[in-house]
């Protein structure tokens, strides 16, 4: 359930992104893909993210996200080619 919301409270925040989250028992990460990244910086991003968790999350809910990872569109297009290079 926690999952759900993450994903609903990040897209809310930020509209027409890509949004992957991963579960493992206990833990979570998410993938957020957005232009609003776009001239942040990581720390910038990241503050952002966790305001937002502070605000929509109660602590044991925070518990368990473990990483948000925030990419701009052309980031994300880099990192899936490095991918696709490394499993070729």
């Amino acid at each position: 359930m926690i999952a759900q919301k993450l994903e609903r409270v990040l897209r809310r925040r930020f509209p027409g992104a890509e949004v992957q989250i991963v579960t493992r028992p206990g833990e979570l990460f998410a993938v957020v893909v957005s232009d609003h990244f776009i001239g942040r910086s990581e720390t910038d991003r990241l503050d952002e993210v966790w305001a937002m968790l502070y605000e929509d999350f109660d602590e044991s809910e925070r518990y368990r996200v473990q990483f948000i990872f925030t990419y701009t569109v052309e980031e994300w297009a880099a990192v899936e080619a490095q991918n696709t290079r490394a499993a070729s």
